[in-house]
């Protein structure tokens, strides 16, 4: 019994590291990179968030729910929430060198349908609000599952 209370836990915390990870990798590379055309930044971004970080998204969601059934889709959640706001935060701090509250300028540019809908980048506040929100989905999911 202790190891079903124990597992999400797990599985938070190495989603939590992957994107720990992500975000310093992520960071590091645009860092020292070169400046690129806003075509490459566009392209880039469109293999990275829609090909790469999607399928890795989906497949995480899947398992969850094989091994949770519903419970598991607020487990995952919960998890990625937090994890988005950890990749940002690290990404900000390294890349603007120790400010994680710094406002990137722009917009999330997501294709949809052959239009690109633009959403501006969340302040710190609001991704750690995010964060945070995600945990409290993620507590609730544990506690319903261990009723």
């Amino acid at each position: 019994m202790f190891i079903l209370f124990i597992l999400p836990f797990f599985y938070l915390f190495m989603r939590w590291l992957y994107y720990y990870g992500e975000g310093t990798t992520e960071a590091m590379l645009w860092k020292i990179s070169m400046p690129h055309s806003h075509k490459f930044s566009e392209k880039y971004h469109q293999f990275r968030e829609l090909v790469e970080n999607m399928g890795h998204r989906l497949l995480v969601l899947c398992l969850a729910i094989v091994v949770w059934g519903w419970k598991g889709l607020l487990i995952w959640l919960g998890s990625e929430l937090g994890g988005l706001c950890i990749y940002e935060l690290k990404f900000r701090h390294i890349k603007y060198d120790g400010d994680w509250k710094h406002q990137k300028d722009g917009y999330y540019r997501i294709p949809i349908f052959g239009k690109i809908i633009r959403i501006r980048y969340p302040s710190a506040a609001s991704m750690i609000f995010i964060g945070l929100f995600g945990f409290i989905i993620f507590t609730v999911a544990v506690r319903i599952m261990n009723l």
